[in-house]
């Protein structure tokens, strides 16, 4: 189980847009990262208007072999976790690059949030996380050893609201066995501390956060996986972001009403649907399968969208109302893009490699 679970939060550590102010290009336009798991890596550019991807941008050597990827306002941010163990960053409007932030040998970084000119950045299974600041290159650490008995909590993601950092971690044994139910530290920037915790509804909070003002009440959405094949427990829960935080499953959205666990999932623009690829594998962790589902946020109905025959592992969705997915199905992988609900593109459009298993896909601009 130790093995599996480090590899899939490897592969899918729910790509995240947190920009609020920045608008983007004028053309909407996805982006995806890939890498090979040794030490190539790609970034590619789907233009939404054209249909044609543009492979490798970004600068060679920029994505290393297990990137997923977080724009943040007018910055993209790649992190290349594993042996890359650093941040990227992009201008978010030109993809060229900006920067590139070490985090520490061992550290696999997992996401990043921003408040100001610092990054948090949070580390798996090494009991810190990783603050940079974006215009010195200083790194420093925040302890977060205290979150584990074994004093390395196993910290997946990291936003931001205001100046407070939410960052979810699991409670892990030695063989990734849940010691108990998932925990959100809760960062104070303005002095670098932990100033709560919030317990989760349960263990293993899985994939990026992600959070829409005026969805669920500006609450935090975040993926819960107690177990990748059986779907009785777990859930999609909102964390709220006030004084005193708290968390539950939201109603409809177990995983048990999903049939399946929660790779990525991401919320539209106009705040009506929240946009899910739930995969499943058998008692074994074999016969995968990934499909692209729709919840409708004021209905509560969750719809299968995607062909059954397709393996979709990523979402992303767009300001003009596209929604773009990883395809993962071997030999015939790439992106595809839909629109209310019906496929747009004709088959996978390439990007390169095998798209990453979640995280790795975001979509803006054309608003």
């Amino acid at each position: 189980m130790k093995r599996y679970l480090s590899l899939a939060l490897s592969l899918a550590a729910c790509g995240g847009d947190d920009g609020s102010s920045y608008t983007g290009p004028e053309v909407p336009q996805a982006v995806a990262v890939s890498g090979d798991f040794m030490s190539t890596g790609l970034m590619s550019k789907l233009d939404l208007t054209t249909m044609v991807v543009a492979q490798n941008v970004g600068g060679a050597g920029t994505v290393a072999g297990d990137p997923v990827m977080r724009r943040i306002d007018d910055r993209v941010y790649v992190i290349n976790r594993n042996g890359g163990n650093n941040v990227t960053v992009f201008d978010a409007t030109t993809l060229t690059f900006v920067d590139q932030f070490g985090t520490g040998e061992g550290s696999n970084p997992q996401d990043v949030a921003e408040v100001g000119d610092d990054l948090y950045v949070p580390n798996f299974n090494v009991g810190t996380i990783s603050k940079i600041n974006t215009k010195s290159g200083a790194v420093t650490t925040i302890d977060t050893s205290s979150l584990d008995p074994d004093g390395n909590p196993d910290c997946i993601s990291a936003l931001a609201v205001g100046t407070k950092v939410y960052v979810a971690c699991s409670t892990l044994d030695e063989n990734y066995s849940p010691r108990g139910n998932g925990i959100v530290a809760v960062i104070d920037a303005t002095k670098d501390t932990v100033a709560t915790t919030v317990m989760l509804p349960t263990p293993n909070p899985y994939n990026f956060m992600m959070r829409h003002e005026d969805v669920f009440g500006g609450d935090i959405l975040i993926p819960l996986l107690p177990s990748f094949n059986d779907f009785s427990t777990g859930c999609v829960a909102r964390l709220s972001t006030g004084s005193t935080p708290t968390a539950s499953c939201i109603t409809g959205l177990s995983n048990s009403a999903l049939a399946g666990t929660v790779i990525h999932m991401d919320i539209a623009a106009d705040g009506k649907k929240l946009w899910l690829a739930v995969g499943t594998v058998d008692a074994e962790f074999k016969n995968p399968t990934g499909t692209l589902k729709s919840y409708d946020i004021a209905g509560g109905m969750i719809k299968a969208v995607s062909d059954p025959l397709q393996m979709i592992q990523d979402v992303a969705t767009c300001a003009d109302g596209s929604v773009v997915v990883s395809d993962g199905t071997f030999g015939m992988s790439g992106l595809r893009v839909y629109q209310d609900g019906i496929e747009k593109t004709s088959g996978p459009l390439a990007i390169g490699l095998t798209p990453t298993f979640g995280n790795a896909l975001i979509c803006y601009g054309g608003s």
